[in-house]
């Protein structure tokens, strides 16, 4: 099973989207979905963000 947070990772990796900040702020903003800010840099780093 894979999260949205995974999904966001594996298209950033495989170059489908350019930015995975920003696809991993926009449900925070719009849908009220909470990632931690230590969870969500830890995971931006690996995609190199």
């Amino acid at each position: 099973m894979i999260g949205l947070l995974g999904v966001v990772l594996l298209a950033r990796r495989k170059q489908l989207v350019p930015s995975a900040r920003a696809l991993l702020l926009r449900p925070q903003v719009e849908a009220g979905i909470y990632l931690t800010s230590d969870i969500t840099e830890a995971a931006l780093k690996t995609v190199g963000e």
